[in-house]
């Protein structure tokens, strides 16, 4: 069965932003080889990731993020089994917002949906926040 977990996080204060290729290209060696795929969106301390796959390494990845001295406050917002994959050409998609901002002038700021999603206690509404910022984000610029 596919399982899917979205949570928040915050970066420890010893954090340095130049370390995220090195971490996604160690997540993306672990998650191809336990069938792991999802998203990862970081923005100004924080961190809204979407990970997706057999129950089971779903939520020991999960065990892993809450013991990992980078991250501080990790908080699941939705989990759950899925029918389908929302990111399965990805191990692990990226993207840093702190590159841009705004979606369009006068549409709505990709921070602002970032915090929106992190008070989210809703399931659903927390998955639908979630992949509405990520499609935004790939219609205007790729991952990575």
């Amino acid at each position: 069965m596919l399982y899917e977990l979205i949570y928040h996080s915050t970066t420890a204060r010893n954090f340095n932003v130049n370390d995220i290729p090195d971490i996604l290209k160690k997540a993306r060696i672990h998650n191809a080889q336990n069938q792991i795929t999802g998203c990862l969106i970081y923005h100004d301390v924080e961190f809204l990731q979407l990970i997706e796959g057999p129950e089971e390494a779903i939520k020991d990845l999960y065990a892993q993020i809450q013991k990992d001295p980078r991250h501080r406050n990790v908080e699941a917002l939705a989990q759950g089994p899925i029918e389908d994959r929302a990111f399965d050409d990805w191990e692990m998609a990226f993207h840093n917002l702190d590159k841009k901002i705004l979606l369009q002038p006068g549409r709505i700021s990709h921070k602002s949906i970032l915090g929106t999603t992190r008070y989210m206690k809703d399931t659903t509404s927390a998955r639908f926040l979630f992949k509405f910022l990520a499609q935004e984000i790939l219609s205007t610029s790729p991952f990575v």
